[in-house]
């Protein structure tokens, strides 16, 4: 349990549950009711939550059991998946270090790139392929022995080009990276 006050003998969802409609998930109610009392406001709220069949395809992103990706071997798990939105999270793990002890800057822009996949992709009815053109990570901090959570939206859609943000943070809120990047979507896929 936190250390912050709730108040007046009323859990957290109970405060706000008037406030925030019933549609949203138990989680969510809960992540929106934290950041009011730590000062922050959920970037997800800004984007529109995910249609069931759109929700149901991408239920499975990053818990494939057929192979096993590079996102995978480096421990990224999805949080919360919506419209041109996604949150995920990197549980830190000593083989993620580089020799002085910090989270290695490549893994740190594996997860940068990973989170806008979904943000992405959930916005086409049938499959395409799309990748990488362009990205740029900026380094504002170290991360020692600490999860970091990842916030990446599309900021930009094209025909063809996406431009997507990404801002990454410790699990105590601090902001440690930040990235820019440029997707190129194909046509959709036969397999679609």
């Amino acid at each position: 349990m936190s250390s912050h006050p709730i108040g007046a003998g009323l859990s957290c969802n109970e405060r706000t549950a008037a406030r925030i409609p019933p549609a949203i998930p138990v989680r969510a109610r809960t992540e929106r009711c934290w950041a009011r009392l730590v000062g922050m406001s959920s970037r997800a709220e800004q984007f529109d939550l995910l249609p069931q069949s759109v929700s149901h395809a991408w239920n499975g992103f990053l818990a494939w059991d057929d192979q096993t990706y590079f996102p995978q071997l480096v421990g990224i798990e999805v949080e919360e998946l919506r419209r041109d939105y996604a949150r995920m999270r990197l549980p830190w793990r000593k083989e993620l270090n580089q020799p002085q002890g910090l989270m290695h800057g490549g893994a740190i822009a594996t997860l940068v790139d990973t989170v806008v996949v979904p943000a992405i992709g959930t916005a086409y009815d049938t499959p395409r392929p799309f990748s990488t053109i362009e990205m740029s990570v900026r380094y504002l901090g170290p991360v020692r022995k600490e999860d970091l959570v990842a916030e990446g939206w599309v900021t930009r859609r094209g025909k063809r080009v996406v431009f997507c943000d990404v801002e990454v943070r410790t699990a105590s809120s601090v902001v440690v990276a930040a990235g820019t990047l440029i997707y190129i979507v194909g046509s959709p896929t036969a397999d679609g």
